[in-house]
């Protein structure tokens, strides 16, 4: 989607620090973090909202989960407090599926 901010970090038309990469799913700092540790795991397939899961998507929702379980190894999370957040609807500011892994570190 030409619009949407994600599919554009995607695309590699806009400029981000990833901090992971697959196939399928990307992962980079938020740019307005509500933590120090404020990470956006998105899928690469444009999906607008929460509601638009179809079963077809039930394998990369869980390659997202596995980037999501990397992340928080590789930020020692694993023994801390941690958030994972799905916004939909107004509060989901990029129309965009998005997860947000949030702590305050170790």
């Amino acid at each position: 989607m030409a619009t949407c901010e994600f599919c554009r970090i995607v695309a590699k038309q806009q400029p981000t620090a990833l901090l992971y990469e697959s196939a399928d799913v990307i992962a980079f700092p938020d740019i307005n973090p509500s933590a120090p540790i404020h990470i956006l795991i998105v899928p690469k397939k444009h999906i607008e909202t929460f509601l638009d899961i179809a079963p077809e998507d039930a394998a990369l929702l869980m390659r997202m989960t596995q980037a999501a379980q990397q992340l928080i190894r590789e930020r020692g999370l694993q023994h801390s407090s941690y958030r994972m957040i799905f916004n939909g609807g107004t509060a989901q500011h990029v129309p965009h599926l998005h997860w947000h892994l949030i702590s305050r570190g170790r």
